[in-house]
């Protein structure tokens, strides 16, 4: 979807919690908003971010796409639970 983690375009996501991983595998339906409120990761243009993400329909697309799990597990286990 053309969005980058901790790139510099304005609606590349910035992680600023290293255990967001971790959260996002504990409760993906609120953990994304609740660690945006408690400033775990930001994003400059959430417009365009959302805009992005639901353009591509991910949030129905990510829970069956395979490599993303073994992404966040893999970030999971390097930076701990």
């Amino acid at each position: 979807v053309d969005i980058n983690v901790n790139g510099s375009r304005p609606w590349d996501i910035k992680i600023y919690n290293e255990q967001l991983y971790h959260r996002l595998l504990s409760n993906l339906d609120l953990a994304f908003g609740e660690s945006y409120v408690e400033n775990w990761w930001d994003c400059a243009r959430l417009d365009q971010f959302f805009l992005k993400i639901f353009t591509a329909n991910l949030q129905n697309k990510i829970l069956s796409y395979p490599l993303f799990w073994r992404s966040i597990l893999r970030k999971n286990f390097l930076f701990g639970s």
